[in-house]
Order: structure tokens, then sequence, then C-alpha cells
């Protein structure tokens, strides 16, 4: 089968043509430089740690490419090498399943994908970003399988156990690219659908298990990953924490798609209303009689597809809410363009497709100059504190900050219409966050992170600071440095 497609002149254009807009799509994220979150520490120490998240894949595949331990910064080969597998796979998948006789139509609908604002931030890391991307790849292989042999029934089950290994969070793909099956399948039978449900459920079921008491028992999870893979049930408050997960989840969601007017939003939900009845007629026409099975899922196909792009986090008593964790968003814009090259004409839905690649690209671009100019700010205060301390003669091993560093005003102004690219821009010194230490032991400062206490409240109201700017104030509480951003910080 690899080596069919591979020689397939529609799939080989398809590809050239999703692999083109991904790059263009990466491009402004290697163009910002800037260490992401996690990226400083590795980049600086040189540790994996995946495994204490319960990804020892990630571990591996990382050391694989480093050749050892420690680790090595390699972008962005991390994110060349990412795109190139998810572009292959995503477009295998379109190319096989959803029936598109152009292959300018398979490619764009399959770059579709990476369009989603969330995988702006799975992009970012330097690190995460390869085996955060080869996770959601790997779970587009089973649906590219013919799905009456054992083999292919291990591969899949294989498939998911090792994109568990990668990223937990992009096991929402395989119940999304189940519910397109079923629409897209429309010669199938009730019986063959149940039986394909049934299927796919087994396998998600076989995997998570195998996962569960396999791969977890080998990893040495942490204090991080085993308080946020807790499951809900075992929280005292179960129905506090889903109310504030679904909220905290909404919010997010609505934040993301804040840009876009009513009016647009409102005509993609009258086409896609269109294309469901477009949907049920055809598999009506299929058999001469009403598959109920189908038709009840084809109706409900909208919900269910974005429903399952985050019903695994609510599980968890207090997942990790980051858009990085909603990468299986992607096949929610695939199967939004699928339908629409289904059931429009090949014009109209070219244009609709093209407009939402626009969109995606005014996205990461923006995006993009924002955290530039944050990571400009981030230069400028970290070496103007470690030129300080530096004058003041005295080695601190801890930095304590209140308050937080100036923000660029690009990410102010990003906020207003872009609130979900904006909360992608992280700002390092910000209060009890540990990445603002970090920060300054990027810059030269070598010192850890400790929380803001009582003791350095007194001790900053009691004392006068070394160093005073118009933006901050400088310390000194023998190994601790405490550094007060005059806007936000504690107050005397």
């Amino acid at each position: 089968m690899t080596c069919q497609f591979i020689k397939n002149d529609y799939y080989r254009k398809s590809f050239s043509l999703t692999l083109a807009f991904f790059l263009m799509y990466l491009f402004p994220i290697i163009l910002i430089g800037r260490y992401y979150i996690d990226d400083m520490g590795r980049s600086i120490y040189g540790y994996a740690g995946w495994g204490q998240d319960g990804r020892p894949l990630a571990d591996l595949i990382v050391r694989v490419f480093s050749i050892g331990e420690p680790i090595i910064d390699l972008s962005p080969l991390n994110q060349f090498v990412s795109i190139v597998l998810l572009a292959a796979s995503v477009t295998l998948y379109v190319y096989k399943n959803a029936t598109i006789k152009n292959w300018f139509a398979t490619g764009i609908v399959s770059s579709l994908f990476i369009c989603s604002p969330f995988i702006i931030e799975n992009l970012s890391y330097k690190f995460d970003s390869l085996t955060m991307l080869l996770s959601a790849a790997i779970l587009f292989i089973p649906f590219c399988l013919e799905k009456t042999t054992i083999t292919s029934y291990v591969a899949s089950v294989t498939a998911i156990i090792c994109s568990l290994s990668l990223y937990q969070a992009a096991i929402g793909i395989f119940a999304i690219l189940t519910v397109i099956d079923v629409v897209l399948k429309s010669d199938k039978s009730a019986k063959e659908d149940l039986i394909n449900i049934l299927t796919r459920v087994s396998q998600l079921v076989a995997g998570y298990v195998a996962y569960i008491y396999l791969i977890s028992k080998i990893s040495d999870i942490g204090s991080y990953g085993s308080s946020h893979a807790k499951l809900i049930t075992s929280s005292d408050h179960i129905k506090d924490s889903l109310i504030f997960n679904i909220n905290q989840i909404a919010i997010i969601f609505k934040q993301a798609i804040n840009p876009y007017p009513a009016i647009i939003l409102s005509a993609i939900a009258l086409l896609m209303a269109y294309c469901i009845v477009c949907e049920c007629c055809r598999a009506i026409r299929s058999h001469g009689s009403v598959n109920i099975l189908k038709i009840s899922v084809i109706v409900i196909s909208p919900a269910l597809v974005v429903i399952f792009s985050f019903i695994h986090l609510l599980a968890l008593e207090k997942p990790v809410l980051a858009p990085r964790v909603f990468i299986s968003t992607g096949c929610v814009l695939i199967f939004i363009g699928v339908l629409l090259h289904r059931n429009l004409s090949n014009r109209l839905s070219a244009v609709i497709t093209l407009l939402a690649l626009l969109f995606g690209l005014v996205n990461v671009f923006g995006y993009s100059n924002v955290s530039k100019a944050q990571d400009k700010l981030d230069s400028i205060y970290s070496s103007s504190i470690r030129e300080n301390v530096s004058a003041h003669n005295h080695i601190f091993k801890v930095a304590v900050i209140t308050g937080t560093m100036p923000v660029a005003r690009q990410r102010d102004s990003l906020g207003v219409n872009f609130p979900l690219l904006a909360r992608m821009v992280p700002v390092y010194m910000n209060a009890d966050w540990a990445w603002g230490a970090r920060l300054l032991d990027m810059n030269g400062l070598q010192v850890n992170y400790s929380v803001f206490s009582e003791d350095d409240a007194k001790l900053i109201c009691n004392s006068i600071p070394f160093y005073k700017s118009n933006d901050y104030e400088l310390f000194d509480a023998g190994e601790r440095l405490i550094i007060r951003f005059k806007s936000n910080g504690h107050k005397c």
C-alpha cells in the first residue's frame, strides 16, 4: 500500500501542495526564534523528562535525534520533520477517505488541519513540537488501512498506544475521525456502520488499557504528570470540577472564534446545515431506505466532532487547559472542508477553503510578530536585571518576582480581536511563574525559582532597594533576589 500511494501522481501533487502550505505556516514561527516555556530549561540543562508526564516514547525519539543526553536544540529541524510527517499522514487520509476527485482540492482540504489556531502553540515549542505533531500524525494511519484484517486491527491499537506515549491530548483525533468515517461512507449499511463503530471503540479501549497498564507502569511519572492525570472521579467535588473545566474550555473556544464576525459564523453554520442535509439524502439514495444509525450520526456529527476535540479532557480532575491540548480541533476543520467539497460546487468550495487558509496565515503571522516584540522585552529586562545585580556585587541563589514585567504593547493590541493568540504569547517574569527565573538563568543570571512569601513582602516594605528604575526595583534578601515590578507588584 505504501508504494502504491507514493507512486500515485494524484497523491504526490496533493501532498506537495499540503506540505508547501504547512511550511508557509511554519515559516513565521521559525522567524520568532524565541524559546517557548519548557524549551528554556531543556536548552540549558539538556533534560528530556517527558516520561514523567507519561510520554516515554517522546523521550526515546528526542534522545535518538540528539544521539543521547543531554538533548540538544535542533530547531527548526524538529519542526520540519514533524511538518513533513503530519502533511504526509493528513493528505493520505483525505486522499483515501474523502472521495474528492480533484488533487488541488485534496491538498487544500488537508492543509486546513494546521490552520486551527490552537496548533500554533504546539508548533512554537522547539523540542515538543516534534512529538506533539507526530502523536497527531500517527492517529490518521488506522483510517488509511484495510479494516478487515487482524494486522490492521493490531496496527490501529499500536498507533493509539504510540500516540498516547507521545502526547495524550491528541487522542481526540481518533474519535473525530471515527465519526467522519461513518458520515463519509454513505454506501455502508447499518450493520456495517455499527461494526465499524464498535471496532474503533474496541481499538481505542484496547490501546488505552495497554497504555495505562503497560506504558504508564514503566514510566516514572512525576508529581506534575500524576496530578494532571487524575480522573475526575477521584475528586471529592466532581460536579464543581466538571463545571469549572467546562467553563474554562468554553472561554478558550470563545477566544478562538472571537476574531470572526457573527455573519461569517452564521454563514458557516448554514453551509454546514446544507451539507448535512445533502449527506443524509446521499445516504438514503445509496440504499433506497433510511439507515437510522447513519442518519443519526450525520445529523449530530457537527456537534460530535467539536465535543470529541475536548471531551477526553473533561475526564480529568485537573487537565492542562492550554491551547496546545486542543490539537485535535484541526480535524474539525478537515471535516468542514470535506463536507463543503463533497456538497458544493468545486469553485465555491475552493474559494471558501482558500479564504480559511488565508485566515490561518493571518493568525500565525500576527502571532509571530507580537511574539518577537515580547521576546525583545524579555532580552531588555533580563539583561538589565543581570547587569544591575552584577554591579551590586552579590551572589544570589534564588529569584523572587512580584508583579509582571512590562508587556509588549503589540500584545495588548492583538488581544483586542485575537485574545487566543495573545494568550499564547507568554510573559515569563510574571509573579510566581517559575519561568521568570529560568529566563534570567538563560540570560546569565544563574538563579533558581522561589515563591514570593510574607517575609519577602515585609522586607521590601521595610528596606531600601539596591537598584530602582522606572519599571522595577531590586532588593537584597541574602541569597534571595527580590524583583518588584512597580506597575502591579506588591504594594506596601
